[in-house]
């Protein structure tokens, strides 16, 4: 994994596969059933898949912007709702059951994230603890199930504080900072406080700041150039 997990598993692989397929039972249990129906559709997800639409078909102009960076309404970014739509596509000819999909694999990897990366610390009970708190929070199990784009920055966000909180900082570790921001702006313009906060964490060390500010700021202008190409 790119994530630069050294041997994550050391010499508690039982304990460690254990963990992991509770983990993927919980979710398959909490996540999977009656995806398409429940819970019920919300306006945010047709916008969403209009968006991404109206981009794949080639309709740049009229939703690209007008529901993204100058909108007060979502500012979803165009990336995440392509992302969706193709997902919707792709695994289900359209449908919103393919999109919904995209919501609970994004959950799943962040808490995979959070148990991948505790265990690696030697702290393999509070990283499975977390991963399941996660997992069943009520609210998380309604809004996991939702076609948001901003799942991506929460995606992001929780990349940015695990590497933030190691201590000992691996060789990639500012690169890796700058996916996480990449990660929140393929969803929303919340990045901006992403990488303010980011960059902030790292106002002591310049030699990080373009680092993390490159990966976002790519996919934030090839966005703009989607709306006026």
């Amino acid at each position: 994994m790119a994530f630069h997990l050294r041997n994550p598993i050391g010499a508690d692989k039982n304990r460690f596969w254990v963990g992991l397929g509770i983990i993927l039972l919980v979710w398959g249990t909490c996540y999977l059933p009656n995806l398409r129906t429940s819970p019920g559709w919300y306006g945010d997800e047709f916008v969403s898949l209009m968006e991404g639409n109206a981009i794949l078909s080639g309709n740049f102009e009229n939703r690209a912007l007008k529901y993204s960076f100058f909108s007060t309404f979502t500012n979803y970014q165009p990336w995440g709702a392509i992302f969706y739509s193709l997902s919707a596509k792709i695994l289900t000819g359209g449908d919103i059951l393919g999109a919904r999909f995209l919501s609970i694999f994004l959950a799943l990897l962040l808490v995979l994230l959070v148990y991948i990366e505790l265990f690696r610390r030697k702290l393999g009970w509070v990283g499975f603890c977390a991963a399941f708190t996660i997992l069943v929070a009520p609210q998380n199990t309604i809004h996991f199930r939702w076609v948001y784009p901003h799942f991506f920055v929460s995606l992001g966000v929780v990349l940015i504080g695990l590497l933030l909180s190691r201590e000992k900082k691996e060789p990639y570790n500012d690169w890796w900072l700058g996916v996480g921001c990449a990660l929140a702006a393929l969803g929303h313009l919340l990045v901006v406080h992403v990488m303010a906060a980011t960059g902030l964490s790292q106002i002591l060390r310049p030699r990080s700041w373009i680092k993390i500010v490159v990966p976002p700021v790519i996919v934030l202008v090839l966005a703009l150039l989607l709306g006026i190409s």
